[in-house]
């Protein structure tokens, strides 16, 4: 019983863990691809007013 439980947590440990490891990469590629984004498309607009 008690090695059931201990598989149990650490599958939802490792689970737990790599879901937060995968939300904090796709937070840091979305927090970068944003302004670079933002950058772009500013420059795209300053040069079409010209």
């Amino acid at each position: 019983m008690s090695i059931l439980v201990f598989k149990f947590f650490s599958t939802k440990s490792i689970l737990t863990a790599s879901s937060l490891f995968t939300k904090s990469i796709l937070e840091t590629r979305f927090s970068n691809f944003i302004p670079n984004y933002f950058s772009k498309f500013s420059k795209s607009l300053h040069v079409s007013s010209l």
